[in-house]
C-alpha cells in the first residue's frame, strides 16, 4: 500500500476520482484526500465517522457502496 499514497498525491483529481478510493475496511484516505469526504457526499455516498484510535476516522458502508468487479 505504499504506492498508492505517493500515487493520489500526483494524481490530478479533476482527470481520474480519487477520491473514491477507500481502504478495505471502508475508511476513507483525508490525508491524502483532503475533498475526499466532500466529493463523496457530493455523489451521494453516505460517509459516516466512526470510532477509531486515529481522530476523525470517516468509514463508507462497503456492502452497499463497494465495487463488486465486473460480474
Amino acid at each position: 500500500m505504499r504506492v498508492i499514497p505517493q500515487y493520489l498525491q500526483k494524481t490530478n483529481p479533476e482527470q481520474y476520482p480519487i477520491h473514491r478510493v477507500v481502504d478495505t475496511k471502508g475508511q476513507l484516505l483525508p490525508h491524502y484526500i483532503p475533498s475526499q469526504i466532500d466529493a463523496l457526499r457530493a455523489e451521494g455516498i453516505a460517509v459516516v465517522l466512526v470510532d477509531s484510535i486515529e481522530p476523525h476516522s470517516y468509514q463508507l458502508d462497503l456492502q452497499r457502496y463497494g465495487w463488486r468487479g465486473n460480474s
